[in-house]
């Protein structure tokens, strides 16, 4: 019961990174699609952040598409154990 406070930051910091890293493979889209290519890594987050940001105005639609970017962004985490995991 003490570590459940550790377990839960764990798992927020691990939606986190997976959100960032989902948001940045957006941004890097929508560069691709805007054939603005070799844009920084910061450039494609901030943009693919602000995709998302706008994306979850949408009702209903924006919630789902932003609930399936956090968990495949999770799932990303979890199946290089944060990063630790390169071989994949």
């Amino acid at each position: 019961i003490v570590l459940i406070p550790l377990e839960m930051t764990i798992v927020l910091c691990a939606v986190l990174l997976g959100f960032i890293a989902v948001s940045q493979l957006v941004g890097r889209k929508l560069f691709a699609v805007l054939k603005r290519h070799d844009q920084g890594m910061m450039r494609e987050t901030i943009w693919g952040l602000i995709v998302l940001w706008l994306i979850g105005w949408i009702p209903y639609l924006g919630m789902m598409i932003k609930m399936c970017s956090i968990i495949l962004g999770l799932g990303g985490v979890l199946l290089t154990r944060f990063g630790t995991n390169q071989n994949i």
